[in-house]
């Protein structure tokens, strides 16, 4: 006898509870937390460190006074009286040629340079040929200059040294003045310079501002 079995198949049905797929959030929309390098008061004078220009002194800061002490007081950039100043400044000069005296007048340029005391300047003279005996007695250009001069101060005299496109030169005394730091940041110089010699006188006075 054969025996036939049957073997059932049943089906199972199996039922996913959870499809939840967990999703990466980009870190760039996340909220961040404080930077640990929050700018701070370090000397207490009510500027953060990013606009005080010295945060380990509470005399050094934007609203300080400026004073002349090689420090940059006020956190401006500007050291004291440094800086690049240029203006007009006015010459008058007489000579003598041949016995007979010849006055000339001339607006001339003036330029400063100033680097922690360290200064150049000059003021160049284009001479007005129309001018009676201009071309002889002062030369197509004369210059007043100094150079590598350390200044300690605000105000300063020394020697300057004039010198004429026609080849002669000879010193001059010139006194320059900066204005109050207190009042301007010494915003502007005042010179003056004075040569009395023997055949030709000769004075600049102007100001200079800074650029």
């Amino acid at each position: 006898m054969i025996f036939f079995v049957f073997f059932a198949c049943r089906s199972s049905k199996v039922s996913v509870e959870d499809t939840s797929v967990d999703v990466i959030e980009d870190s760039s929309s996340i909220e961040q937390p404080e930077s640990s390098s929050e700018l701070v008061d370090i000397d207490e004078d009510g500027f953060l460190e990013g606009d005080d220009c010295d945060d380990w002194d509470p005399d050094i800061n934007p609203n300080a006074v400026e004073i002349f002490d090689y420090i940059d007081n006020n956190c401006d950039g500007i050291i004291d009286y440094d800086g690049t100043f240029s203006g007009s400044i006015s010459m008058v000069a007489t000579a003598i040629y041949e016995g007979v005296p010849y006055s000339f007048s001339q607006t001339c340029s003036g330029s400063l340079e100033r680097e922690r005391g360290a200064t150049n300047a000059q003021i160049v003279c284009t001479i007005d040929m129309s001018q009676e005996n201009a071309d002889i007695l002062l030369g197509n250009e004369v210059t007043v200059a100094v150079e590598s001069t350390t200044l300690h101060d605000s105000s300063w005299q020394e020697d300057w040294m004039v010198t004429s496109s026609d080849g002669w030169d000879t010193p001059m005394a010139v006194e320059i003045q900066w204005s109050e730091l207190q009042v301007d940041l010494g915003e502007k110089i005042h010179i003056e310079g004075d040569l009395d010699s023997f055949s030709l006188d000769m004075s600049v006075e102007g100001d200079l501002y800074r650029e």
